[in-house]
């Protein structure tokens, strides 16, 4: 991961450190799951309007933000860092 942080640096929006990096884990799981669904649904129909960002590369940067909010032990099953990897670069391209 720390590679991966050297690669992407992060860019944390005031609503996201307001309203999510200092909830309790089961929150954040929740809000990785919906920034993922955001994602995917913004690669079918690439409107900015369906990201919780309001912004691709914004919403990207959240996305790093968010999982680095995890503990080594505490990262998703469902969502690796590889997977994450791929997001982003997917985000920032389009």
């Amino acid at each position: 991961m720390e590679r991966y942080k050297k690669i992407f640096k992060e860019a944390i929006s005031k609503d996201l450190k307001k309203d999510v990096l200092d909830r309790p884990l089961e929150f954040r799981y929740q809000m990785l799951g919906r920034f993922q669904q955001d994602a995917d649904y913004y690669f079918r129909n690439p409107s900015p309007k369906h990201l919780w960002a309001s912004d691709p590369i914004e919403h990207a940067d959240n996305m790093i933000a968010l999982y680095n909010t995890f503990k080594r032990s505490e990262y998703p099953k469902w969502f690796t860092t590889r997977q994450l990897q791929s997001y982003v670069i997917k985000l920032k391209s389009m």
